[in-house]
C-alpha cells in the first residue's frame, strides 16, 4: 500500500492510496549458475544459487485498487471520495521484486556471509534458514506500512550425492 499527499493550492488536498495484492503459484525456469565452494581444509562449503526466475513459465495477478480523497475546491469539481474499480493484471514471475536477507540472500543470490560447517548426512547437505525477517528493508517493500511485521523469507536448499 501506498499513500500521497498532494497539497495542492491554498487549504486544497488530494490523498491517493494505492493498494496491490499479488498473488500466484507456480513454476518458472531459472537460467543461472549454481556453484558450491568447499574448503576441504576447514571443513566449510558456502553456495551461490541464483533464483531469479526467467519469466518464460507461471504468473502472478496483481489486484490494484486506489482510493482518493480531496477537498470539494481546487480539483475541478471532482468527487471528495473516489473508488475507481479495481483493476487486474498478470505479470511474469521474473517482474516479482525479492526482498534481502542480510548475509544470505541479496539481490536475488544465495550465498551465505560465512561459510558454513561441512557435515553431510548420507551423502546429504541441507540448510533450512527458517522464517526470517528480510534485513534491511528495501523498495518497494518500505512503501507497504505492515511489510517490517508480517513479510517473511524462507531459504532452504538441500545438496545430495556428496562425496
Amino acid at each position: 500500500m501506498t499513500f500521497d499527499h498532494d497539497p495542492g493550492e491554498g487549504e486544497s488536498y488530494e490523498n491517493k492510496t494505492l493498494t496491490q495484492k499479488w498473488k500466484g503459484a507456480g513454476q518458472d525456469s531459472v537460467q543461472a549458475a549454481f556453484e558450491v565452494d568447499e574448503n576441504t581444509t576447514a571443513g566449510t562449503y558456502n553456495v551461490t544459487l541464483s533464483i531469479k526466475p526467467s519469466g518464460h513459465g507461471g504468473t502472478v495477478t496483481v489486484d490494484e485498487a486506489e482510493v482518493f480523497d480531496r477537498t470539494a475546491l481546487g480539483y475541478g469539481g471532482a468527487p471528495t471520495h473516489q473508488e475507481p474499480p479495481p483493476t487486474q493484471r498478470k505479470v511474469g514471475f521474473d517482474k516479482m521484486v525479492l526482498p534481502t536477507v542480510s548475509g544470505l540472500f541479496a539481490n536475488q543470490i544465495v550465498h551465505h556471509a560465512k561459510d558454513l560447517p561441512l557435515a553431510p548426512t548420507d551423502g546429504i547437505v541441507q540448510f533450512d534458514s527458517g522464517w526470517v525477517a528480510p534485513q534491511p528493508l528495501t523498495k518497494p517493500f518500505t512503501d507497504y506500512p505492515e511489510a517490517a511485521q508480517k513479510l517473511k523469507v524462507r531459504i532452504y536448499y538441500r545438496l545430495k550425492k556428496w562425496r
